[in-house]
This record gives structure tokens, C-alpha cells and sequence, in this order.
């Protein structure tokens, strides 16, 4: 819908200065005024003015992201949380994070808050059913303010489980986590490949838990997580456990378990090389 805020009707004297303002529907956020846009004070804002010469055709587009087509030469852009929640419908596209997203931001309320989805936060991307297979490439932004209550859910983080042709990179997460098996901030379990990426925060389960990924069975490297971590088996301040390789990696959370717990991975079956802990372990 376009609407002119306090106007009925379109007819105005020329050289008046009209107020425009497109209300996208839920899940789609604005992204550009065209048609006969000479006069529109700034096209790529869904609140702006428009200055009245002449009979005009406006139109107001919308999309399910900010722009590209989900190829990896032309990733889908993400810039609130509307399109980052929009990825679970397109698990095996490309994607680019384009700014920082928080508790300000489009959406956040609905869909990541401590109000959204009856109190249960935000809904992991990707399951067991259906994989993220993607890529996803935050470009050194950060993703802030996340809260997860999901204490009786497996595959609990941002993103749920990623496939082993899945990757994320360049991001930085941070919020309050809870689950049960399988829990982190960035994902509750790696099968793919996890890079130049960092955590902080809560993360709170009972088995599986860990403050970037919770199990991780794919490759995590060049990555980082300041997370607190609390849970009871296989409990660590990078990953809970570590199935296959972690490298040049650290954590600086501290660590409280009741069964395999340790300051970078509860338990390791993996190699693990040039990474550190530096926070506290209790259990």
C-alpha cells in the first residue's frame, strides 16, 4: 500500500510538497520508489516527499530481502530481520549481511525478541529436516541482541544445523541462548564449514553446548566466542563437542558443566590446532 499520511484524495496544486509512505506487508520490507520519481526527494526511502509539477505514476516495490537474486555472483541482502528470517525459505542460496542488526531494527520485535513466537525468541534457521546449504557471509557485521528461550529444543542458535555444503563466515553474533541438546550463539550444529566468525553472550542447555556451536562436525576456523556457557555434558566455550576440526580459534567465556567440560571443546574426537581457552572451567 502507498499512502499519502492525511490526505483522502490525490489532487494537489502545483509546486506542493505531498508526504509519501509505503507500508510493506509482513515479511517484506520496502525497497525503492519508480516510475515517474523526478521529484521524489529520495527513492530508496519508504518515508519521503514527492514535489507536485504534474500528473505522476509512483509505484513502490517490495521484496523479501534488500536486493540480489541468491546466486553467489548476486547474493541476497540482508538488512533487518525480516530478510534474515526470510533465509530459512531459501536454504540453499547465497546471502550478504549489509549492516548491523539489533533490537533496533525492522523486525527485530516480531521475530527475534524476548516477545516474539510466545516468548521462545527467534526460530533457528535450518533443522535436521531441512539443512542450511548456503552460504552466508556477514561481511564483518554483527548480529546483536538475539534471545532464544527454547529449553526443550534441539539445534538451537541462530542457525539450526548446518549442512556440510554450508558455510558461514565474516559474522559476529551475540544474545542469549537456551536449549536443550545441541546449543550455541552462531549455530547449535556445524556440518559445514564456520570461519572468521565470533560470538558473545549467554548460551545456556544440557548437552551439546557450546558458545559459537554446540556440536560441531564440520570444519571451524579462524573463529572466536567470549559466551558464558552453562550445561551439564559436553559443555565448552567454543563447541560443545568437536567431531571433526577446529583451527586457529579461541575462547575467553567462562565454562560451567557437569560431564566433559572444557574451556575450548567439552569433548574433542577431532584435530584441534593453534587454538586456546582463556576463561574459567568449572565442572
Amino acid at each position: 500500500n502507498v499512502t499519502a499520511p492525511g490526505e483522502d484524495t490525490f489532487p494537489y496544486d502545483c509546486g506542493t510538497v505531498v508526504d509519501l509512505l509505503a507500508k510493506p506487508a509482513e515479511g517484506y520490507s520496502f525497497v525503492e520508489w519508480s516510475g515517474d520519481v523526478g521529484t521524489v526527494d529520495n527513492i530508496n526511502a519508504a518515508e519521503t516527499t514527492i514535489t507536485m509539477s504534474g500528473n505522476y505514476s509512483i509505484t513502490a516495490s517490495f521484496g523479501l530481502f534488500a536486493g540480489g537474486n541468491g546466486t553467489a555472483e548476486d547474493p541476497y541482502q540482508i538488512a533487518d530481520w525480516y530478510h534474515l528470517d526470510n533465509v530459512r525459505n531459501y536454504l540453499s542460496s547465497h546471502f550478504i549481511v549489509i549492516n548491523d542488526l539489533d533490537s533496533n531494527s525492522i523486525g527485530y520485535t516480531e521475530l527475534a525478541s524476548a516477545t516474539a513466537h510466545e516468548g521462545k525468541g527467534w526460530q533457528p534457521v535450518g533443522s535436521t529436516a531441512g539443512k542450511f546449504a548456503g552460504s552466508f557471509d556477514g561481511q564483518g557485521y554483527e548480529i546483536c541482541d538475539l534471545f532464544i528461550d527454547r529449553s526443550g529444543g534441539s539445534d538451537v542458535g541462530l542457525f539450526g544445523v548446518l549442512d556440510e555444503a554450508g558455510v558461514i563466515e565474516n559474522v559476529g553474533v551475540s544474545g542469549n541462548v537456551t536449549g536443550n541438546l545441541n546449543v550455541g550463539v552462531l549455530a547449535g550444529k556445524n556440518e559445514g564449514t564456520v570461519s572468521t566468525s565470533y560470538s558473545a553472550g549467554s548460551v545456556t542447555g544440557d548437552d551439546f553446548v557450546g558458545g559459537l556451536v554446540g556440536k560441531n562436525e564440520g570444519i571451524a576456523g579462524n573463529s572466536s566466542s567470549s559466551s558464558s556457557v552453562i550445561g551439564d555434558t559436553r559443555v565448552g566455550g567454543l563447541v560443545g563437542q568437536n567431531s571433526d576440526t577446529v583451527s586457529d580459534s579461541y575462547a575467553a567465556g567462562n565454562v560451567t558443566g557437569s560431564g566433559y567440560v572444557g574451556g575450548l571443546a567439552g569433548r574433542n574426537e577431532g584435530p584441534v590446532s593453534n587454538s586456546y581457552a582463556a576463561g574459567s572451567v568449572i565442572g
